[in-house]
């Protein structure tokens, strides 16, 4: 449902203003949801990555 259907529909701005809010919270939340998520998985490649190289740095230090 597009905002220009809402304001067709409902005459009362009062109730487009309240749904465009709504849209618009749901929009800032699912923000900074993805905002979070794609630091949480940056973290965890890092992290990851950084066991990959630890473990050849200390493969490379045992070998004689």
């Amino acid at each position: 449902m597009d905002r220009a259907d809402l304001i067709l529909d409902h005459k009362s701005p009062v109730h487009v203003i309240r749904v465009a809010g709504n849209v618009f919270q749901l929009q800032l939340k699912t923000a900074i949801a993805n905002a979070l998520k794609t630091i949480f998985t940056g973290m965890i490649n890092l992290y990851e990555a950084g066991i990959r190289t630890n473990k050849k740095r200390i493969f490379t230090i045992l070998k004689p």
